[in-house]
């Protein structure tokens, strides 16, 4: 058996060497500092002269190397805005981020969805509102290759007559906002008139049947005969008319027992309130509307 003697003779202790603790922590600094301007130039000393590191220590520096070349990286820098601490999702989210302009036109060109709405939206611009409707004469009217021709705008007409029977007025206005010139407008509608396809009397009385089927009033009936392109004169002929017969008598009263079923059971006054408020609508004279409601509208419950 070795003794204990013979032992430390063959494999000798190394004791750290003793100094000041300031000398040690100025060394181990200057160290560090060397290191980090060698590392940083690029400098590699020879193999020879490079000393034998604990492995521990050697992959830990590895590490942190590996660490500041990714925060240095194109993906994961700053500059394009990456958090830190990203994930590979981010880094592949912020390469993504870099393509060219040409990829992303690419990409853009392949989606037919934008292109559609926007062709529709364009032609949704530049769509005439109806004859009518809101906005009506806002729009200009298209020009037309054959705005003076005197035949297509006689087909033009027909072909609108075919759909819906109109006043001289309406026809004349929605020609010309086909883009036809007026004065060919106006010999086209002179024509169908002479030949009685175009009925402004015949016309005004069909209206006045549909609104009184509608409980119109004559305030009512005169506004939408001005707003069908009627002439002024003869629409307040028909309506005058009309009054004298006791249409517009008839038509209030027939309002009056349609609200009194509808509101069979509520309040009085509520009962005259909505049918003051749809008479006023309809075009009714106030006159008219209390002598009805003085009628009808005399208890809660429902009409005898």
């Amino acid at each position: 058996m070795i003794s204990a003697e013979d032992f430390l003779k063959e494999n000798p202790v190394r004791l750290a060497q003793t100094g000041d603790p300031a000398d040690s922590i100025t060394e181990s600094v200057d160290s560090r500092s060397d290191r980090f301007q060698a590392d940083s130039a690029g400098a590699s000393a020879p193999a020879d002269s490079v000393s034998v590191l604990d492995p521990a220590l050697e992959q830990k520096d590895d590490s942190f190397k590996e660490d500041s070349r990714l925060l240095q990286s194109p993906v994961l820098g700053l500059g394009h805005g990456a958090r830190f601490g990203g994930s590979l999702e981010d880094a592949d989210s912020a390469a993504n981020a870099d393509m060219g302009d040409e990829s992303l036109a690419g990409r853009h060109s392949r989606g037919h969805r934008s292109a559609r709405g926007s062709d529709r939206r364009t032609r949704r611009r530049g769509r005439r509102p109806r004859a009518g409707g809101f906005g009506v004469g806002s729009a200009p009217a298209a020009p037309r290759a054959d705005a003076d021709d005197a035949d297509a705008c006689r087909e033009a007409a027909l072909t609108l007559l075919d759909a819906a029977a109109r006043s001289s007025g309406a026809l004349a206005r929605r020609l010309v906002d086909k883009g036809f010139d007026t004065n060919v407008v106006d010999q086209v509608v002179d024509r169908l008139t002479k030949l009685d396809l175009v009925d402004d009397q015949a016309y005004a009385q069909d209206l006045l049947r549909s609104c009184l089927h509608r409980t119109m009033g004559e305030r009512g009936v005169l506004s939408e005969m001005t707003r069908k392109g009627l002439d002024p004169g003869l629409a307040a002929q028909v309506v005058a008319q009309a009054s004298r017969e006791g249409l517009f008598v008839d038509s209030a009263y027939e309002l009056g027992r349609k609200v009194a079923r509808k509101t069979a059971g509520l309040d009085l006054k509520v009962r005259k309130r909505r049918f003051w408020s749809a008479g006023s609508r309809k075009g009714h004279s106030p006159g008219l509307l209390n002598q009805v409601a003085a009628d009808l509208f005399v208890s809660d419950g429902p009409l005898d």
